[in-house]
């Protein structure tokens, strides 16, 4: 497994309100993409909140991990996150997302997974968990909504040889929203 990713605050402002977690634990695998609402130093404030939060206590279950989070960042401005789990002996991968994120597999099967609406922190009905068999070969691309959710395997193919960082660069650079923080994560199987 290779990983990478590639972030940068929206134009104008120094301090960049996206995040990312990358986490590992006796053959388990976190990564998190966080986008905290709005742009600037108090969006930068709550995802590095979470960062601290998930850095810590994660389990290795997203939805529950999830539901932590949101206590955890109760009376916050919130945030949008997606997190995934990877058990690397089995191949399976589990996912959450609340919020503005999205989630895509490329590779042998292309696919999308969705985000459960509501903001980490501030309103949370309920929190899904998905989970996905990846292969040798298959690509996951999560990102913050500073990027296009359109984007697909086809918009990638170029990129799908490069390593993961430049991949992530790449997409931020094509896809990202000026006027937003934009952060891509992306993990090669």
């Amino acid at each position: 497994m290779d990983m990478g990713w590639f972030s940068r605050p929206c134009r104008g402002e120094r301090a960049n309100g996206d995040a990312v977690v990358i986490e590992a634990n006796d053959g388990l695998h976190l990564f998190a993409v966080l986008d905290g609402l709005g742009h600037g130093e108090a969006a930068a404030e709550v995802a590095d909140r979470a960062v601290g939060f998930l850095s810590d206590r994660w389990s290795g279950q997203p939805a529950h991990d999830m539901a932590m989070l949101h206590d955890h960042l109760l009376g916050t401005r919130g945030l949008a996150a997606g997190l995934a789990v990877f058990q690397q002996e089995t191949g399976r991968l589990s996912y959450s997302a609340v919020g503005n994120t999205a989630f895509h597999i490329m590779g042998t099967i292309q696919r999308k997974l969705p985000a459960q609406p509501g903001t980490v922190g501030q309103r949370l009905t309920r929190v899904n968990e998905y989970s996905v068999d990846l292969a040798s070969g298959m690509v996951v691309i999560m990102t913050t909504d500073g990027v296009s959710s359109r984007i697909s395997q086809d918009d990638c193919r170029s990129t799908l040889v490069h390593t993961p960082t430049t991949m992530a660069r790449t997409i931020v650079r094509r896809f990202g929203k000026p006027m937003d923080d934009a952060t891509c994560l992306v993990v090669k199987v």
